[in-house]
């Protein structure tokens, strides 16, 4: 028989840790044309060339291909996001396949600073033969300490490096959507994400 205290355990970490945030739920998602995103994006636009820390540019291949973007509702800005290994040209979309390594660098600039900064990756997938329209999941895997892919605490006002490295699932995912907040219930520091075709090898 599980006890009182388990079954609100479990409870609790299900609102916390498996619930999107509420600007991501369905009701704020649009169907998808063109390849446009999910959802109702705040702008739409393509990784800059702005240098950083040892003459970083977005045409760097240490760091991939740089990926069109866009942004949500967030306190701190995005400069490029970068995809390593992406064989498309620099503003293309990358095509992912299924099983193999990948890295994602987000270069960002928060308006706060946070010491316990949230992660919050959210895949987004509108593959008619799941009959569902357009759905969304937290991407399995993930650690919710962003710590883990960036330094931490983050400043406010300074360019600050997020990189994500994971393998990619066997599942419908034509869209990523990242989004750290300071803790739980905290501002978000950057909210951006971009469209992927996935190959099923």
């Amino acid at each position: 028989m599980v006890s009182i205290e388990t079954f609100f355990l479990v409870l609790f970490s299900n609102l916390v840790f498996a619930s999107p945030t509420p600007f991501l739920n369905r009701n704020n998602l649009l169907p998808r044309q063109n390849s446009q995103a999910p959802f109702r994006p705040l702008s739409s636009q393509t990784s800059s060339d702005h240098s950083i820390e040892g003459g970083w540019s977005s045409q760097s291949s240490s760091l991939g291909r740089s990926t069109p973007f866009d942004t949500c509702a967030a306190s701190g800005t995005v400069d490029s996001i970068n995809i390593d290994p992406c064989s498309a040209p620099d503003g293309e979309i990358c095509e992912f396949h299924s099983g193999l390594n990948y890295t994602i660098t987000i270069h960002f600039t928060p308006q706060t600073s946070s010491s316990n900064p949230r992660n919050n990756l959210v895949a987004y997938s509108s593959n008619e033969s799941l009959g569902q329209g357009i759905i969304s999941y937290p991407y399995s895997g993930q650690s919710f300490d962003a710590c883990e892919y960036t330094s931490c605490p983050i400043p406010s006002d300074q360019l600050s490096i997020y990189k994500y490295e994971f393998k990619t699932l066997d599942s419908d995912v034509d869209y990523l959507m990242f989004n750290i907040t300071d803790g739980i219930e905290g501002l978000s520091l950057f909210c951006a994400g971009f469209n992927i075709t996935l190959i099923k090898d």
